[in-house]
């Protein structure tokens, strides 16, 4: 982030909505910055070790003058940006197992229903996110398929992953049109 113009004192704040409820409270700040330079603000972002594994939402705030007081404050002078972002647990940063699961997922795009296949689903779950990252669609795999009615999502993209205990063994996306 940085502005070009003339220096002003601009106040930095990025926020991971760690508990999922699509708010940006005091206790998901995960960098701050306070700065009155023209160059780039840099810094890491620190993820908890609680963190949630799998989407969720960033937000960076950049506001004049003052700090925010959180994640959903109103002000005149700044901008906020949203990201959807995805937890892992792996160190390296590589996010799919070796031996993942081949996943089947169709038709692609769907307008009633999407069907997930999972060979070998004994322990798997499903879990559906909308663009925001919240989680709209759960359930155990049966008899290694699932199918998700989504007549009445709006159209968009939406993420999947499938749990396995302790890890994320698959993920991917799939397209509503009506």
């Amino acid at each position: 982030m940085g502005y070009a113009g003339p220096t002003y004192r601009e106040f930095y704040s990025v926020y991971l909505d760690l508990d999922l409820d699509g708010e940006f409270t005091t206790d998901e700040v995960v960098f701050t910055a306070d700065s009155i330079q023209a160059a780039p603000v840099t810094g890491m972002v620190i993820v908890p070790a609680s963190a949630p594994v799998g989407s969720t939402r960033l937000r960076v705030a950049m506001k004049y003058g003052s700090a925010l007081p959180n994640g959903c404050t109103v002000y005149s002078f700044g901008e906020t940006e949203d990201y959807c972002v995805n937890l892992v647990i792996s160190p390296s940063g590589i996010s799919e197992a070796a031996n993942a699961p081949s996943v089947r997922v169709f038709p692609q795009p769907a307008s009633e229903q999407v069907h997930f296949q999972l060979a070998n689903a004994a322990a798997a779950e499903l879990v559906a996110l909308d663009a925001t990252g919240r989680q709209i669609f759960a359930q155990r795999f049966t008899g290694g398929s699932i199918t998700l009615p989504v007549g009445g999502f709006a159209p968009g993209l939406y993420a999947y992953h499938i749990n396995r205990p302790g890890a994320v063994s698959a993920r991917g996306v799939f397209l509503v049109v009506h």
